[in-house]
């Protein structure tokens, strides 16, 4: 059988009407990241990588009170890409080094071939964040949108030559069906000895970015992320092969990087923004007859009305009840704390808009005990 008793305490001290609230937030926030990584380019068939990364963050504005927060966030992403083309390259190739300009015994370009690439890099960039910050004060849950810039530096390599150095015989490889991936990772001996060489290849671009976030906060100052950015790094050569055809102007090449982030705050702040300067009572004087000073207006002390369950005793296995009361003069869930059997409830498991408390928890087997605070 079980019981549940609910416990109403009202706490009264000077803190609770005191000048400002300290809220503790995290004015700088460190990230580790480690995720997915792939290209989208004319080397097309996708192959997830593993990339990494590490993020600072810093608050620009950001309050119990705002709706939006606003961040600056730097960033470091390294990680590779690789690629291999179902389909076989009858025309020009862009790597020199592969189509005989370098070495007429190392050429491609009067032979079948299917093109494979392997990129790896290191962006370091700058990236605005638009966070919804109401949702995460009141309810834990973490949301955002970013746009960075900043800088790619990368290497392409490709694997044309056998562990003794000779060309591959691409003849048996099925073209363009379910089994060509396969049959190319069985041949090609996964060195990656050949970098790319061509006159338009810049080791270092320009990368403009866009990305998402979503996550929630396990405690006070350390929150849970899953985050997908999309960088667009200014080149076509990304993957050592471009474009044939289309505008020249429009770069295709973009890589991708699907991610679990792990947020601390490593630097704190006050937030004053609730801050009320007193009002001292004024004590008018007539030349006539003195009045008495006005009697200072008592403070509304919060109560606390329990609305559900509205029984204390619950034979159901596995039974969670939902727990609602009406709490006026309170206008924060900040101000609120939460006890189930003399432990702490975490904020997120439970809501308050005013003047209503919801929470539904899953009962002990025996005595349960709730505190409202």
């Amino acid at each position: 059988m079980k019981k549940l008793y609910f416990i109403l305490f009202l706490l009264f001290s000077s803190s609770l009407f005191a000048q400002y609230t300290s809220t503790g937030l995290g004015r700088w926030r460190l990230g580790l990241n480690v995720g997915g990584t792939w290209q989208t380019a004319n080397i097309n068939s996708k192959l997830l990588d593993v990339g990494y990364g590490a993020t600072l963050e810093y608050a620009v504005h950001e309050t119990h009170h705002s709706f939006f927060g606003f961040s600056l966030r730097g960033r470091w992403l390294g990680g590779q890409t690789r690629g291999f083309n179902k389909l076989r390259e009858y025309g020009e190739i862009s790597n020199d080094n592969i189509n005989g300009n370098l070495d007429s015994n190392f050429n491609y370009s009067n032979l079948p071939v299917h093109l494979n690439n392997r990129t790896r890099y290191n962006e370091f960039s700058l990236e605005a964040m638009l966070k919804w910050n109401k949702l995460y004060q009141n309810h834990g849950i973490v949301f955002y949108l970013y746009a960075g810039a900043g800088f790619t530096h990368y290497k392409v390599e490709t694997n044309q030559l056998d562990e003794f150095g000779l060309m591959y015989d691409y003849s048996s490889i099925p073209e363009g069906n379910s089994n060509t991936i396969g049959e190319l990772t069985s041949m090609l001996d996964n060195t990656y000895e050949t970098e790319l060489v061509n006159p338009d290849y810049k080791s270092l671009v320009f990368t403009p970015s866009l990305g998402i976030g979503f996550g929630f906060r396990v405690t006070r100052g350390f929150d849970i992320v899953w985050e997908h950015k999309t960088s667009l790094p200014q080149t076509d050569l990304f993957e050592g092969q471009t474009r044939e055809t289309g505008d020249p102007s429009f770069v295709k090449d973009i890589y991708h990087y699907s991610s679990i982030g792990f947020i601390f705050n490593v630097v704190g702040y006050e937030d004053h923004t609730a801050y009320t300067p007193p009002v001292e009572p004024s004590e008018p004087i007539t030349p006539i007859k003195p009045t008495p000073p006005p009697t200072p207006t008592k403070p509304m002390k919060p109560t606390i009305i329990l609305t559900s369950p509205t029984v204390e005793t619950f034979n159901n296995p596995n039974c969670e009840v939902k727990i609602e009361a009406k709490i006026e003069y309170v206008k924060s869930q900040n101000d609120i704390e939460f006890y189930h059997n003399g432990n702490k409830v975490p904020s997120y498991k439970y809501f308050f808009t005013p003047n209503t408390f919801k929470s539904t928890i899953q009962l002990k087997k025996g005595n349960n005990t709730f505190k409202i605070i």
